[in-house]
């Protein structure tokens, strides 16, 4: 059951993160900012909290490590994203981040994990790899500054994930969710104070009125992007907390096979939006990555 629930969050995550890479380019090429909209609609949840079971002491402060590095987490995707192609940045990440789960996983939660979901998880590490491998196309010059925001993406997910799955053990999902993505409201209160973001939304005020047409379409390409990544996460969360967390978080190997289809869907059908260049070597490469994923995929079902 989780599973599937996981797989269906994996595919709207996989919409999100081409509109993220579709806003940093044309619409909010601010990292931080589209970090600050990521969080701020989040606050709210801080006002349900008191009404559900209230954590302890130490499960408030994993809530807290959940929330901030949740959102640390994204701000390095979105500056990855920036520097390379989503579709070799993503897979880059989702292949890293079950390895730091399954480490953190170790040390604090303690699944224990059958041999045939270990192969699983290891088919679909590998087949996220092999997706991202090609990283010299995107600048001609080997590596670059976005694998390092990569990998610092990935190891402060898995931190996010290992923390809400305790808190989720000792709260519960409702409560555990509620206090940790309502944490993220507060950072997206700290972002207020930061210039860049302080600035922006103030320009925006001011030209809202005459360039209103353009702010509109913003707004609402945001909150499409927003929506679908709400959503998306509640299910992967909800994964977590009724599944293994080492498990759902290697399934995100899945999110980036869709990500690299949708991708070249775009590329192909609507350019004028959406267009990343592809060499014959990179397709056979993620045709390859996307069959290991698959295999992976078969024996976490069967």
């Amino acid at each position: 059951m989780y599973l599937l629930v996981a797989l269906v969050g994996y595919f709207l995550l996989a919409g999100a993160q081409i509109l993220d890479k579709f806003i940093l380019e044309k619409s909010v090429p601010r990292p931080l900012l589209l970090t600050f909209y990521s969080t701020i609609f989040l606050l709210p949840l801080i006002w349900v909290a008191p009404f559900l079971p209230i954590p302890n002491s130490a499960g408030f402060l994993v809530a807290i490590i959940s929330a901030f590095a949740f959102s640390a987490a994204l701000y390095a995707m979105y500056r990855g994203f920036f520097i390379s192609e989503v579709s070799h940045m993503g897979p880059f990440i989702g292949a890293i981040i079950p390895v730091f789960v399954l480490l953190l996983n170790f040390w604090f939660v303690k699944e224990t994990i059958s041999q045939m979901s270990l192969v699983g998880v290891a088919l679909l590490v590998v087949g996220s790899f092999i997706m991202c491998f090609e990283f010299s196309q995107v600048n001609k010059s080997g590596l670059h500054w976005g694998i390092l925001w990569g990998i610092l993406s990935a190891f402060l997910f898995a931190i996010s994930h290992v923390a809400a799955k305790l808190l989720y053990v000792q709260v519960g999902f409702a409560s555990g969710l509620v206090w940790s993505r309502g944490l993220m409201g507060v950072v997206g209160i700290l972002l207020l104070f930061t210039p860049i973001v302080r600035k922006t939304l103030f320009d925006f005020s001011k030209k809202q009125n005459s360039h209103k047409n353009s702010s509109l379409r913003q707004v609402a390409l945001v909150g499409t992007n927003k929506a679908l990544g709400a959503v998306g996460e509640l299910l992967i969360q909800y994964s977590i907390a009724i599944g293994s967390v080492v498990v759902v978080s290697a399934m995100a190997g899945s999110q980036y096979a869709l990500l690299v289809i949708g991708v070249a869907l775009f590329t192909r059908f609507a350019p004028r939006w959406f267009k990343e260049v592809y060499f014959r070597k990179e397709i056979y490469q993620e045709v390859i990555g996307i069959l290991f994923i698959a295999a992976g995929l078969a024996l976490l079902i069967l």
